[in-house]
Protein backbone atom coordinates (compact mmCIF):
# COMPACT_ATOMS: atom_id res chain seq x y z
CA UNK A 1 0.00 0.00 0.00
CA UNK A 2 1.23 3.82 -0.54
CA UNK A 3 1.11 4.39 2.80
CA UNK A 4 3.42 1.21 3.80
CA UNK A 5 5.60 3.12 1.18
CA UNK A 6 5.39 6.21 2.69
CA UNK A 7 6.02 5.39 6.07
CA UNK A 8 9.51 3.82 5.27
CA UNK A 9 12.70 5.90 4.71
CA UNK A 10 16.57 5.18 3.60
CA UNK A 11 18.22 7.74 6.04
CA UNK A 12 17.84 7.64 9.72
CA UNK A 13 17.97 10.38 12.26
CA UNK A 14 21.82 11.64 12.09
CA UNK A 15 21.67 11.62 8.64
CA UNK A 16 22.62 15.36 7.29
CA UNK A 17 19.22 17.23 6.19
CA UNK A 18 19.16 18.12 2.79
CA UNK A 19 16.31 20.75 1.52
CA UNK A 20 16.18 21.02 -2.29
CA UNK A 21 14.61 24.34 -2.93
CA UNK A 22 12.96 24.26 -6.45
CA UNK A 23 12.71 27.38 -8.44
CA UNK A 24 10.10 28.03 -10.97
CA UNK A 25 7.75 30.23 -12.69
CA UNK A 26 4.94 29.94 -14.68
CA UNK A 27 5.74 26.24 -15.74
CA UNK A 28 2.56 24.32 -14.20
CA UNK A 29 3.34 21.51 -16.98
CA UNK A 30 6.71 20.98 -16.03
CA UNK A 31 6.15 20.95 -12.59
CA UNK A 32 3.28 18.19 -12.97
CA UNK A 33 5.94 16.11 -14.48
CA UNK A 34 8.48 16.45 -12.44
CA UNK A 35 6.71 16.06 -9.23
CA UNK A 36 5.70 12.41 -10.82
CA UNK A 37 8.80 11.74 -11.24
CA UNK A 38 10.23 12.60 -8.61
CA UNK A 39 8.16 12.57 -5.37
CA UNK A 40 8.42 9.16 -3.86
CA UNK A 41 12.29 9.00 -4.44
CA UNK A 42 12.85 12.36 -2.68
CA UNK A 43 10.48 11.29 -0.02
CA UNK A 44 12.54 7.67 0.47
CA UNK A 45 16.00 9.44 0.73
CA UNK A 46 14.53 11.85 3.39
CA UNK A 47 15.19 14.97 0.73
CA UNK A 48 12.78 18.22 1.59
CA UNK A 49 11.61 19.96 -1.50
CA UNK A 50 9.95 23.20 -1.42
CA UNK A 51 8.53 25.13 -4.83
CA UNK A 52 9.43 28.42 -4.83
CA UNK A 53 6.90 29.49 -6.97
CA UNK A 54 6.98 32.79 -8.52
CA UNK A 55 4.16 32.37 -11.31
CA UNK A 56 1.14 34.91 -11.68
CA UNK A 57 -1.63 32.11 -11.39
CA UNK A 58 -2.14 29.77 -8.93
CA UNK A 59 -1.99 26.70 -11.22
CA UNK A 60 1.28 25.07 -10.19
CA UNK A 61 0.00 26.41 -6.14
CA UNK A 62 -2.76 23.14 -7.07
CA UNK A 63 -0.52 20.92 -8.58
CA UNK A 64 2.33 20.74 -5.72
CA UNK A 65 -0.87 20.93 -2.73
CA UNK A 66 -2.29 17.96 -4.20
CA UNK A 67 1.21 15.82 -4.23
CA UNK A 68 1.19 17.27 -0.37
CA UNK A 69 -2.29 16.08 0.13
CA UNK A 70 -1.32 12.71 -0.60
CA UNK A 71 0.83 11.79 1.94
CA UNK A 72 4.07 13.57 0.59
CA UNK A 73 5.43 15.44 4.01
CA UNK A 74 8.26 16.28 2.83
CA UNK A 75 7.01 18.79 -0.05
CA UNK A 76 6.25 22.19 0.49
CA UNK A 77 4.56 25.25 -1.26
CA UNK A 78 6.37 28.83 -1.22
CA UNK A 79 4.62 31.52 -2.96
CA UNK A 80 6.68 34.14 -3.88
CA UNK A 81 5.02 35.87 -6.44
CA UNK A 82 7.14 38.99 -7.99
CA UNK A 83 10.47 37.25 -7.24
CA UNK A 84 13.32 37.30 -9.86
CA UNK A 85 16.20 34.35 -9.28
CA UNK A 86 18.20 36.68 -7.46
CA UNK A 87 15.35 37.53 -4.68
CA UNK A 88 14.60 33.89 -5.02
CA UNK A 89 18.14 32.87 -3.66
CA UNK A 90 18.46 35.58 -1.18
CA UNK A 91 15.06 34.36 0.41
CA UNK A 92 17.19 30.72 0.71
CA UNK A 93 20.23 32.55 2.54
CA UNK A 94 17.98 34.04 5.03
CA UNK A 95 16.34 30.97 5.38
CA UNK A 96 12.74 32.27 4.22
CA UNK A 97 10.23 29.83 3.00
CA UNK A 98 11.97 26.76 5.28
CA UNK A 99 9.87 25.06 8.00
CA UNK A 100 12.73 23.85 9.48
CA UNK A 101 17.04 24.71 9.89
CA UNK A 102 18.80 22.29 7.39
CA UNK A 103 22.47 21.24 7.29
CA UNK A 104 22.23 21.61 3.08
CA UNK A 105 21.11 23.22 0.95
CA UNK A 106 20.31 22.01 -2.71
CA UNK A 107 18.93 24.08 -5.13
CA UNK A 108 17.32 23.70 -8.82
CA UNK A 109 15.86 24.75 -12.16
CA UNK A 110 11.91 23.16 -11.67
CA UNK A 111 12.61 20.96 -14.90
CA UNK A 112 15.24 18.67 -12.89
CA UNK A 113 15.01 14.91 -12.51
CA UNK A 114 17.65 13.12 -10.14
CA UNK A 115 17.66 9.68 -11.14
CA UNK A 116 17.40 6.97 -7.74
CA UNK A 117 20.55 6.10 -8.34
CA UNK A 118 21.99 9.70 -7.89
CA UNK A 119 20.29 10.27 -4.68
CA UNK A 120 21.90 7.04 -3.31
CA UNK A 121 25.02 8.37 -3.95
CA UNK A 122 24.60 12.02 -2.75
CA UNK A 123 22.78 10.23 0.50
CA UNK A 124 26.04 8.09 0.74
CA UNK A 125 28.81 10.53 0.63
CA UNK A 126 26.76 13.55 2.46
CA UNK A 127 27.87 11.68 5.56
CA UNK A 128 31.10 13.20 4.99
CA UNK A 129 29.85 16.15 5.98
CA UNK A 130 31.65 18.34 2.83
CA UNK A 131 31.04 22.31 2.59
CA UNK A 132 30.27 21.61 -1.04
CA UNK A 133 29.33 18.53 -3.11
CA UNK A 134 29.36 18.84 -6.80
CA UNK A 135 27.54 16.46 -8.90
CA UNK A 136 29.61 16.28 -12.05
CA UNK A 137 26.57 14.61 -14.98
CA UNK A 138 29.32 14.56 -17.78
CA UNK A 139 31.96 12.71 -15.89
CA UNK A 140 33.98 9.50 -16.54
CA UNK A 141 32.68 6.32 -15.77
CA UNK A 142 36.16 5.26 -15.39
CA UNK A 143 36.72 7.52 -13.00
CA UNK A 144 36.39 7.01 -9.30
CA UNK A 145 33.21 8.06 -7.93
CA UNK A 146 34.33 10.66 -5.41
CA UNK A 147 37.41 13.05 -5.53
CA UNK A 148 37.90 15.18 -2.70
CA UNK A 149 39.36 18.65 -3.45
CA UNK A 150 41.28 20.97 -1.03
CA UNK A 151 40.99 24.14 -2.73
CA UNK A 152 38.26 25.81 -5.57
CA UNK A 153 41.40 26.09 -8.44
CA UNK A 154 40.75 21.94 -9.73
CA UNK A 155 36.93 22.34 -9.50
CA UNK A 156 36.84 25.70 -11.32
CA UNK A 157 39.21 24.98 -14.60
CA UNK A 158 37.62 20.99 -14.46
CA UNK A 159 34.15 20.95 -13.65
CA UNK A 160 33.13 25.13 -14.52
CA UNK A 161 30.63 23.87 -17.41
CA UNK A 162 28.89 21.87 -15.18
CA UNK A 163 28.75 24.74 -12.08
CA UNK A 164 26.94 26.79 -14.54
CA UNK A 165 23.85 24.72 -13.68
CA UNK A 166 22.03 26.20 -10.67
CA UNK A 167 21.29 22.73 -9.43
CA UNK A 168 24.38 20.61 -9.39
CA UNK A 169 25.78 22.18 -6.24
CA UNK A 170 25.06 21.22 -2.96
CA UNK A 171 25.73 23.51 -0.10
CA UNK A 172 26.82 23.09 3.96
CA UNK A 173 24.27 25.69 5.13
CA UNK A 174 26.56 27.00 7.75
CA UNK A 175 29.54 27.07 5.43
CA UNK A 176 28.21 29.08 2.63
CA UNK A 177 25.11 31.39 3.98
CA UNK A 178 25.81 32.21 7.64
CA UNK A 179 27.44 35.30 6.08
CA UNK A 180 24.37 37.11 4.80
CA UNK A 181 26.05 40.64 4.42
CA UNK A 182 29.14 38.57 2.14
CA UNK A 183 26.45 36.15 0.57
CA UNK A 184 24.01 39.54 -0.81
CA UNK A 185 27.01 41.03 -1.80
CA UNK A 186 28.46 38.09 -4.20
CA UNK A 187 24.60 38.60 -5.65
CA UNK A 188 24.98 41.78 -6.43
CA UNK A 189 28.58 40.96 -8.33
CA UNK A 190 27.18 38.00 -9.94
CA UNK A 191 25.47 38.96 -12.94
CA UNK A 192 23.45 36.07 -14.65
CA UNK A 193 25.28 33.41 -12.63
CA UNK A 194 24.78 33.89 -8.86
CA UNK A 195 25.41 30.16 -7.90
CA UNK A 196 28.51 29.75 -9.81
CA UNK A 197 30.02 32.81 -8.67
CA UNK A 198 28.94 32.16 -5.13
CA UNK A 199 30.64 28.73 -4.54
CA UNK A 200 33.94 29.85 -5.94
CA UNK A 201 33.86 32.93 -4.02
CA UNK A 202 33.31 31.06 -0.83
CA UNK A 203 35.49 28.32 -1.64
CA UNK A 204 38.75 31.17 -1.96
CA UNK A 205 37.48 32.20 0.99
CA UNK A 206 37.45 29.43 3.23
CA UNK A 207 40.60 28.01 4.86
CA UNK A 208 40.57 24.70 4.60
CA UNK A 209 37.53 23.81 2.33
CA UNK A 210 36.13 19.97 1.83
CA UNK A 211 35.13 19.79 -1.31
CA UNK A 212 33.36 16.47 -2.56
CA UNK A 213 33.00 15.94 -6.55
CA UNK A 214 30.84 12.73 -7.67
CA UNK A 215 30.67 11.50 -10.97
CA UNK A 216 30.64 8.01 -12.94
CA UNK A 217 27.89 5.92 -13.46
CA UNK A 218 25.81 6.63 -10.59
CA UNK A 219 25.92 10.55 -11.50
CA UNK A 220 22.65 11.35 -13.69
CA UNK A 221 20.44 14.32 -14.64
CA UNK A 222 17.56 14.38 -16.46
CA UNK A 223 15.47 17.33 -17.35
CA UNK A 224 11.91 17.74 -18.79
CA UNK A 225 12.57 19.72 -22.05
CA UNK A 226 11.22 23.09 -21.24
CA UNK A 227 13.66 26.01 -23.33
CA UNK A 228 16.06 28.07 -21.34
CA UNK A 229 14.74 31.23 -19.70
CA UNK A 230 17.92 32.41 -21.10
CA UNK A 231 17.05 31.67 -24.54
CA UNK A 232 16.21 35.64 -25.63
CA UNK A 233 19.41 36.97 -24.10
CA UNK A 234 21.82 34.09 -25.21
CA UNK A 235 24.73 36.44 -26.26
CA UNK A 236 24.26 38.94 -23.64
CA UNK A 237 24.11 35.85 -20.82
CA UNK A 238 27.12 33.88 -22.51
CA UNK A 239 29.14 36.68 -23.91
CA UNK A 240 29.10 39.42 -21.42
CA UNK A 241 27.91 38.41 -18.31
CA UNK A 242 29.59 35.01 -18.57
CA UNK A 243 32.83 37.49 -19.05
CA UNK A 244 32.37 39.87 -16.02
CA UNK A 245 31.39 37.20 -13.68
CA UNK A 246 34.78 35.04 -14.63
CA UNK A 247 36.56 38.59 -13.96
CA UNK A 248 35.24 39.11 -10.70
CA UNK A 249 35.88 36.13 -9.38
CA UNK A 250 39.21 35.83 -6.96
CA UNK A 251 42.54 36.12 -8.14
CA UNK A 252 43.85 32.85 -7.65
CA UNK A 253 41.18 31.67 -10.42
CA UNK A 254 43.03 34.37 -12.81
CA UNK A 255 45.42 31.79 -14.40
CA UNK A 256 42.87 29.27 -15.88
CA UNK A 257 40.11 32.27 -16.71
CA UNK A 258 40.33 32.75 -20.13
CA UNK A 259 40.80 29.27 -20.65
CA UNK A 260 37.35 28.55 -18.90
CA UNK A 261 35.47 31.39 -20.47
CA UNK A 262 36.10 29.89 -23.69
CA UNK A 263 35.93 26.40 -23.02
CA UNK A 264 32.49 26.77 -21.19
CA UNK A 265 30.53 29.22 -23.96
CA UNK A 266 32.23 27.79 -26.73
CA UNK A 267 29.89 24.40 -26.66
CA UNK A 268 28.14 23.76 -29.45
CA UNK A 269 24.50 23.96 -28.03
CA UNK A 270 25.86 27.43 -26.57
CA UNK A 271 27.78 29.77 -28.40
CA UNK A 272 29.68 27.38 -30.63
CA UNK A 273 28.08 25.62 -32.90
CA UNK A 274 26.80 26.89 -36.30
CA UNK A 275 23.50 25.25 -36.16
CA UNK A 276 23.18 26.62 -32.50
CA UNK A 277 24.07 30.77 -34.23
CA UNK A 278 20.86 29.38 -37.12
CA UNK A 279 18.78 28.26 -34.22
CA UNK A 280 19.57 31.81 -32.58
CA UNK A 281 18.70 33.46 -36.37
CA UNK A 282 16.01 31.75 -37.07
CA UNK A 283 14.49 33.05 -33.16
CA UNK A 284 15.51 36.51 -33.59
CA UNK A 285 17.97 36.36 -31.33
CA UNK A 286 20.85 37.21 -33.81
CA UNK A 287 20.03 40.02 -36.18
CA UNK A 288 21.96 42.02 -38.46
CA UNK A 289 21.05 45.01 -35.99
CA UNK A 290 22.90 43.19 -33.24
CA UNK A 291 25.82 42.10 -34.28
CA UNK A 292 27.89 45.73 -33.19
CA UNK A 293 27.17 44.20 -29.89
CA UNK A 294 27.57 40.65 -30.62
CA UNK A 295 31.14 41.16 -31.99
CA UNK A 296 32.56 42.76 -28.72
CA UNK A 297 34.79 40.14 -27.51
CA UNK A 298 33.29 37.81 -29.65
CA UNK A 299 36.60 36.18 -29.89
CA UNK A 300 36.78 35.42 -26.16
CA UNK A 301 33.68 32.71 -25.89
CA UNK A 302 33.79 30.81 -29.59
CA UNK A 303 35.90 29.98 -32.07
CA UNK A 304 33.13 30.41 -34.91
CA UNK A 305 34.60 33.29 -36.91
CA UNK A 306 32.93 36.31 -36.44
CA UNK A 307 32.63 36.57 -40.25
CA UNK A 308 30.45 33.74 -40.34
CA UNK A 309 28.57 35.13 -37.21
CA UNK A 310 27.81 38.27 -39.64
CA UNK A 311 26.57 35.73 -42.59
CA UNK A 312 24.57 34.03 -40.72
CA UNK A 313 22.19 36.97 -39.32
CA UNK A 314 22.28 38.56 -42.54
CA UNK A 315 20.74 35.28 -44.81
Amino acid sequence: KKSDILSKSTTGENMPSIAMCMFTHNHPGTVAQVLAATCLNYYLHGIDVYWYDSSEGDETQRIVEAWIHRGYTNLYYVNVKGMMLKDKWIAVSKGEGLEKSYDYIWPSKDRTIWPQETLDAVREHINECPDIMYLEVRGNASEPEKNVYGDGITLYWKHSLGLTSIDTTIYRYDSVFSDTAAYLKALEDAKSFPHFYLVLKKIAEMAIPKLCVLQGGRINLFDVNTESAWEDVAFTVWKDDWIETNKRLPGCYKPYREQVIRDVASQPWLLGGIERLKELKAKGVLTVEKLGEIEKNWEKVSDIPFETVKKIAEE
